[in-house]
C-alpha cells in the first residue's frame, strides 16, 4: 500500500467518524492537510477545515499551516471561472490581513510573512484591489501597540508596492471615554478615508 492509499484510508476514517457524530474540531488542521495529500486532492473541503482550524487556534497556529492554507486558497482561485474570481479575490485579501495579524501576534517568522505576501502578489495586481479593504484591515488591528504599528507598516508597504501613493497621518486617541481611535489614510487621486477604530492607541508614524 502506497502512502497516498494510507492517507485516503485515514481520510475515509475521519469522514465515517464524523458521520457517526464524532467530529472533533481539534483535528481540522490535520484533516485539511491530509485532504491535500490524497490521490485526488479535495481543495475546497481542505479550505473549509483550514479556515475553521486557524480561526479556532488563532495566533497559536503552527505557522506552516497558515502558509499552506493560503497556498491552497490561491490554487483554488486560479482554477475558478472568471465570474467567480472577484469575490474570491476579496476573500484572499481579507485572509492576507487576517493571517498577517496572526503572524505578528504569534511572533512567527519573517519568512512566513514574506510567503503570504508572495502568494498575494499572484492575485492582487493594483492599488484598486486593496483600497476597498482598508476599513476591514483597520478594524482588525491588534490592540497591542507594537503589533499594531508593525501591521500598519506592512499595510503601507504593500499598498505602495501596488502603486498607491499613501501616507498614514496618524492613529490617535481622541477620547478615553469612548475608546475610539481614528486612522486617516490619504491616497492621492482617491477620496480621503477616515475610519473609527475600537482600539485605544496613540502613535505617530
Amino acid at each position: 500500500m502506497c502512502i497516498r492509499d494510507s492517507i485516503d484510508t485515514l481520510i475515509s476514517a475521519y469522514d465515517r467518524m464524523e458521520a457517526l457524530g464524532f467530529y472533533n474540531s481539534a483535528d481540522d488542521l490535520s484533516r485539511g492537510y491530509l485532504l491535500l495529500q490524497a490521490k485526488k486532492p479535495l481543495r475546497e473541503k481542505a479550505d473549509k477545515f483550514f479556515q475553521s482550524g486557524i480561526k479556532a487556534t488563532g495566533a497559536a497556529t503552527d505557522e506552516w499551516y497558515i502558509s499552506y492554507a493560503y497556498y491552497n486558497a490561491i490554487t483554488i482561485y486560479g482554477a475558478l471561472a472568471a465570474d467567480k474570481k472577484p469575490a474570491f479575490k476579496k476573500r484572499m485579501i481579507e485572509d492576507y490581513f487576517w493571517y498577517s495579524k496572526l503572524v505578528t501576534e504569534g511572533n512567527m517568522s519573517v519568512r512566513t510573512q514574506e510567503t503570504l505576501t508572495s502568494y498575494l502578489n499572484s492575485v492582487v495586481q493594483s492599488c484598486d484591489d486593496l483600497t476597498p479593504e482598508i476599513a476591514g484591515f483597520i478594524a482588525n488591528l491588534p490592540t497591542e501597540m507594537e503589533a499594531a504599528k508593525s501591521a500598519v507598516n506592512n499595510m503601507m508597504t504593500l499598498m505602495e508596492d501596488k502603486g498607491c501613493t499613501l501616507s498614514l497621518i496618524h492613529i490617535s486617541e481622541p477620547t478615553r471615554l469612548l475608546s475610539i481611535s481614528y486612522a486617516v489614510f490619504c491616497l492621492k487621486k482617491k477620496k480621503k478615508i477616515t475610519i473609527p477604530l475600537r482600539h485605544v492607541l496613540t502613535m505617530s508614524i
